[in-house]
């Protein structure tokens, strides 16, 4: 029995018929995706590494056009998403004429980028500023779990918290609201400024 059957028998009509409706729309995406994730190799469209990527370069064009700063992307080797990532840089960054598309969260897609020089990959155990942003990832992460789950920071934890985030508080662009929202913002300042 397929699911419009199912509501049939459920005397839930109307949705039946506007489900009848849309199934060859649902199968035609369904496709469409299925088509997409043969798009890069190695699989990599079938991760979210793919649209943080995305995300983040975005994010350092639209900073270096506030700024008006260049900069140069160097990524850890990672042999699975390296011929990937090359291959979205080239395509987001040497579009001729420079493109902003809104999206309905506030975000925006930028393309053709003349802030964000370079992209390319290093071995993070011959490259300290790898390392650096490592130490920094993990204790940004560590920092949000702790507010997260509304634990208390011990005074070194506070520390390094008070350093780092600053930079998930700003409010004049918007920088990765679909990871951290207004209200995980505001747990933020609380922690910070309650402790």
């Amino acid at each position: 029995m397929n699911i419009c059957n199912f509501l049939d028998s459920m005397n839930q009509k109307d949705l039946s018929e506007k489900l009848r409706g849309g199934i060859k729309y649902l199968e035609d995406n369904l496709e469409s995706e299925k088509k997409s994730h043969e798009s890069l190799p190695n699989k990599t469209m079938m991760s979210l590494n793919v649209p943080t990527y995305i995300a983040y370069i975005n994010l350092l064009e639209k900073v270096g056009r506030r700024v008006n700063g260049s900069f140069t992307l160097i990524h850890d080797k990672t042999k699975q998403f390296e011929e990937s990532y090359h291959e979205l840089f080239s395509l987001y960054s040497s579009v001729s004429k420079n493109y902003e598309f809104p999206l309905t969260d506030g975000n925006s897609i930028l393309l053709g980028f003349n802030q964000l020089k370079k992209f390319s990959f290093a071995d993070s155990k011959e490259n300290e500023w790898i390392q650096a942003s490592d130490i920094l990832a993990s204790v940004l992460g560590r920092v949000l779990k702790t507010i997260y789950h509304n634990e208390s920071f011990n005074e070194e934890l506070f520390n390094l918290a008070k350093s780092v985030l600053p930079l998930l508080l700003v409010k004049e662009m918007k920088l990765a609201e679909s990871i951290c929202s207004d209200k995980m913002r505001t747990k933020i300042f609380r922690a910070m400024v309650y402790k």
